[in-house]
């Protein structure tokens, strides 16, 4: 189980073996032997596969970890947080409905009061006025 969930991981961040061992502090064999579930990482090699967006909440339980994402996902994150509050729901609203608000012909459209709901996590809002709820 943990060697197949080893896997889906490099596989997700499309890493080859050789990158994902250097990564860890690993030979290629001992990572494949990981990935067949005979030997298993330490807790300082999954340290390691961590700073690189590897699940590692998941690859010990099985179950997927909120917290866990790639470096590019890291990066908008980031730029994210850093951006003005109107930015943020113009930014939300294109993410979320494809809506480029910003554009002067969509507001005349109305486009731009795009009430969104997001299927499963119980997410709603009127973005373009800022009502927005997003439940954790």
């Amino acid at each position: 189980m943990i060697g197949a969930r080893i896997k889906e991981e490099r596989e997700r961040l499309k890493l080859t073996l050789s990158e994902f061992a250097v990564i860890a502090g690993a030979g290629k064999r001992t990572l494949s032997d990981w990935e067949k579930g005979t030997t298993y990482p330490t807790a300082l090699q999954l340290s390691a596969l961590n700073t690189v967006g590897v699940d590692v909440t998941y690859i010990v339980t099985g179950q997927r970890s909120q917290a866990a994402i790639t470096p590019e996902e890291q990066v908008m994150l980031d730029a994210y947080r850093k951006l003005p509050e109107e930015n943020k729901k113009r930014l939300m609203v294109l993410a979320l409905t494809g809506v480029d608000i910003s554009s002067s012909d969509e507001k005349k459209k109305g486009k731009a009061n795009t009430k969104v709901s997001i299927k499963g996590d119980n997410n709603t809002g009127n973005i373009a006025t800022g009502n927005i709820k997003l439940r954790k």
